[in-house]
């Protein structure tokens, strides 16, 4: 369940960073 967790946090991260980096464009 931990890792699960861990995964999701990263996935979310991943996606917010994808986000700015698209926004600073």
């Amino acid at each position: 369940m931990t890792t699960n967790f861990l995964l999701h946090d990263l996935y979310v991260i991943n996606y917010y960073i994808e986000v700015d980096v698209q926004s600073n464009e």
